[in-house]
């Protein structure tokens, strides 16, 4: 089946392109609660203030959907960059290419034919995205060898407690068994013990080996992620806490001693920060099981969710602010949504309460760009006061 790609809407519309108006979805926008999207082109979302809602659980349309696209199709759209248009986030871009490069490179025989994923791979070469695919696959080596290893001993430990047990109990086999050369028993027992302990200490020496030299490997890897995108240098930096963290023995003040940089990647929204933010959220939950993470507004914050009309009449002057970029590093645009007017007092405080910035700007000019290049990585309350309201968002420095 042909299909039409709309740039910019992340979507696409399974009909050839002359049967495009005919899947068209029609919005009466005066029905004020539902989300009233404008987008162009019209062959997308259309208005009409004729219709009447529609109910899925009232037509049997819903229970025969439309065939979606392949994950083929999908990844070849990757592999071809249809994604590389300015329209698609920089974020998206990354995330993509970061899953496609997986998928192929755990399985070659998915790409070794095709030349589209051919060139793919090759021009990702020397990339962040392949390093930190590598960095994943020492690590994963380390887990896996650390896992079997442990399994191995474990079984060693359950064998020298048995013949432990018996020796301690020899007393007792004289008396059950009197037949029995006890202490001839005993004495093979005991050379059996030190030989299971001669190889448990060894197998420990050949994980910790092991369970090193895959660390250090990952460790070079990660040291060639560069740059400044965001998923990829939240990978890199979850990658070096981790690997300091299994290094260390599992001991929690390599987290705590960093709890502030690993909260401030935890506290992003999962589809722009990447793969890392559930990853330091499992860091933090170490030292602290009790943090709420607020991803409708953190992702409303970032573009990734949109915020249904709750009422046509007022949503016109239901005032907001927006933050852009966030996560940000050295600058952010601070967009007034709404009916603002006088002066606009702009506060940012650290996660302690304390003030490190303060702007002042005319509301009627609605935007304005502040330098937060001086600021630490980490989480900052934004307050915009103004006419004695005031409106408060979260901005996520990474550096």
């Amino acid at each position: 089946m042909e299909y039409t790609l709309l740039s910019g809407f992340g979507g696409v519309n399974l009909t050839p392109p002359q049967y495009i108006l005919a899947s068209r979805f029609d919005v009466n926008q005066n029905l004020g609660t539902n989300y009233n999207p404008v987008v162009t082109p019209s062959t997308w979302f259309n208005s009409d203030t004729s219709g009447t809602t529609y109910y899925c659980n009232t037509s049997l349309v819903c229970s025969n959907p439309p065939p979606s696209l392949p994950d083929t199709a999908i990844t070849r759209l990757i592999a071809e960059g249809v994604f590389d248009s300015e329209e698609t986030s920089e974020e998206a871009r990354a995330l993509a290419e970061e899953f496609l490069y997986s998928e192929l490179a755990d399985d070659s025989s998915l790409w070794e034919s095709d030349s589209a994923y051919i060139a793919f791979m090759i021009e990702n070469q020397g990339e962040p995205v392949s390093y930190l695919y590598s960095v994943d696959e020492y690590m994963r080596a380390a887990y896996n060898y650390d896992t079997t290893l442990m399994a191995l001993v474990d079984s060693i430990d359950i064998l020298i407690a048995s013949f432990t047990d018996s020796i301690e109990n020899r007393d007792q086999w004289r008396e059950n068994n009197p037949e029995l050369d006890v202490d001839s028993m005993v004495t093979v027992w005991t050379d059996r013990v030190n030989f299971l302990n001669q190889t448990a200490t060894n197998i420990n020496l050949q994980r910790e080996g092991i369970i090193s030299n895959n660390l250090e490997n990952a460790e070079l890897q990660n040291d060639y992620v560069v740059g400044d995108v965001v998923p990829y240098t939240n990978n890199s930096y979850i990658n070096e806490r981790e690997i300091a963290f299994i290094e260390s023995g599992n001991n929690i003040e390599e987290v705590t001693n960093y709890y502030s940089e690993i909260l401030s990647i935890a506290q992003q929204c999962p589809y722009t920060g990447g793969p890392a933010v559930e990853r330091a959220r499992t860091l933090i939950a170490l030292a602290n099981d009790s943090v709420f993470y607020d991803d409708a507004n953190t992702c409303l914050q970032v573009g990734v969710y949109r915020q249904q009309n709750s009422d046509l009449i007022t949503t016109g002057t239901s005032n907001s602010i927006l933050i852009n970029p966030n996560p940000a590093k050295e600058k952010i645009e601070i967009k007034l949504i709404g009916d603002f007017s006088g002066l606009c007092k702009i506060e940012f405080a650290n996660m302690i309460n304390k003030l490190v910035i303060q702007h002042e700007m005319n509301c009627e000019e609605k935007t304005t760009t502040i330098d937060v290049s001086t600021l630490s990585q980490g989480i900052y309350t934004v307050k915009v006061s103004v006419d004695k309201q005031f409106y408060i968002s979260k901005l996520s420095i990474i550096k």
